[in-house]
């Protein structure tokens, strides 16, 4: 008999019973590890939706830092054009020499151009220069001096179709003069040939002058300033031994100039500073004696200074002067041209009836060929034979069509241009050398390059 409450379970029952409550167990046990791990996970949920939001509004933030930088930076970008506007005529005019247009100097390429003293021309005015009319020249030009004004045009050079239609004068000039017999029945056909003549041999000569006046310039100008930057270097550096071994500050500033200075240096303002590193030595002479520095340097040194101070404008009276050679060029092709169609073409016609052949193989000479692309020219190098070194400084004279002569440059290079397709002769002729003779033939459009080696006599 079973106490009240109680009741009769066998075995299985038994069995079935401690199961559900071992399982039941596990559960409870595992519904409260999950949420103990549910509870951090909730409050990590919380704190990763306040680092977005965080995130986003630093993004918006510089998002509108962008927008108020491309702000500023947009006047900020009117203001710096305006500003360096402003800088530019902001340099002390006191005279129209002073008033360089660096613009027309960089792109103009030809002359100076002081048209508009703020540079507002950009290069595209036609450059101007004032030039004294006491001495006809533009340089060294100072306060109160009496100037007049010349503007220069650009001219482009002898090209490739200048030259073809010299080509054409020429042939119409060679038929004519091996049909002499005929021509010579017309008197105002012969003095309107013989004007042609003139005018090709014009021709001929403007442009080789053209070519030759620039030639070798440049060349000379950068030795120069590498013989001054070499010079004053130099000299800089045993100055600046002696001011450091004295404790003179001063002095190690003022001649504190390595080789690569110098010649970094603009070229108006070389030698003004080899000037000042010279003067330097010059006070501190006696002190320098131990360094080697002696007066004969400085006297080289000085006069190296005056070689490079006349040499810096030449390139620039050059251009000038290539541009006047360009302006007669361009004339005398006009007058050639007038001449052959308003003159000779129109008496030529005289021909037609008693001479069809000269009259037809006239109208064939007329006819102007396709020009090349490059202009007709002989160039080389003269070297010396025994150690292939450049012989610098020597006549080379040409012979045919076109006669001309020139001198080699710096680097010993030659050049004739533009001349007329034939056969030529080379002569160079050098002190200390045997002569030395070529001869060329150069077709139309074709860069010849004949290089020369002479022997030593």
């Amino acid at each position: 008999m079973l106490p009240p409450g109680f009741i009769h379970i066998n075995q299985q029952q038994l069995g079935c019973f401690i199961h559900k409550q071992h399982k039941t167990s596990h559960l409870t046990i595992s519904y409260n590890a999950a949420k103990q791990i549910y509870t951090p996970a909730k409050h990590i949920r919380k704190a990763a939706k306040h680092i977005y939001n965080a995130a986003m509004t630093v993004c918006r933030y510089a998002k509108n830092i962008y927008t108020a930088a491309m702000t500023v930076r947009r006047p900020a970008k009117h203001i710096r054009r305006f500003a360096k506007q402003i800088r530019r005529p902001a340099k002390p005019i006191s005279t129209p020499a002073n008033a360089i247009c660096n613009a027309a100097k960089n792109r103009q390429k030809s002359a100076i151009c002081i048209s508009c003293p703020a540079g507002s021309c950009k290069g595209r005015s036609p450059p101007t220069i004032y030039i004294s009319t006491a001495t006809n020249k533009f340089n060294n030009l100072s306060a109160g001096s009496q100037v007049k004004k010349i503007t220069i045009k650009k001219y482009k050079t002898m090209d490739s179709r200048n030259e073809a239609r010299l080509n054409m004068y020429r042939a119409v000039q060679l038929f004519c003069n091996n049909n002499s017999a005929i021509t010579v029945a017309s008197p105002a056909f012969t003095a309107a040939l013989a004007t042609l003549d003139a005018n090709i041999s014009a021709i001929i000569s403007t442009a080789s002058s053209q070519t030759e006046v620039i030639t070798g310039i440049a060349i000379d100008k950068t030795v120069l300033k590498k013989n001054l930057s070499q010079a004053a270097a130099d000299l800089a550096a045993l100055v600046y031994a002696y001011a450091v071994s004295i404790n003179n500050n001063t002095l190690k500033q003022e001649v504190n100039y390595a080789y690569s200075d110098f010649y970094r240096i603009k070229d108006d303002l070389l030698a003004p500073t080899a000037q000042n590193v010279h003067d330097a030595a010059t006070a501190n002479l006696a002190a320098l004696a131990p360094y080697g520095v002696i007066a004969p340097m400085l006297a080289a040194l000085l006069t190296t200074i005056q070689n490079y101070g006349t040499a810096v404008p030449t390139p620039r009276n050059a251009k000038a002067l290539k541009s006047t050679y360009a302006a007669n060029l361009k004339q005398l092709f006009k007058q050639t041209d007038n001449l052959l169609k308003n003159q000779l073409d129109k008496i030529v016609v005289s021909f037609k009836t008693t001479q069809p052949d000269f009259y037809n193989t006239w109208l064939n000479n007329r006819i102007i060929i396709d020009p090349s692309k490059t202009e007709t020219q002989i160039k080389g190098l003269v070297t010396d034979q025994l150690n292939n070194e450049p012989v610098i400084k020597v006549p080379v004279t040409l012979t045919g069509p076109t006669n001309n002569n020139t001198l080699t440059g710096m680097d010993g290079k030659y050049i004739f241009k533009p001349i007329i397709p034939g056969t030529y002769q080379l002569q160079v002729q050098a002190q200390g050398f045997q002569p030395a003779t070529f001869t060329v033939v150069v077709k139309l459009g074709q860069a010849l390059t004949q290089d020369i080696q002479l022997t030593q006599s």
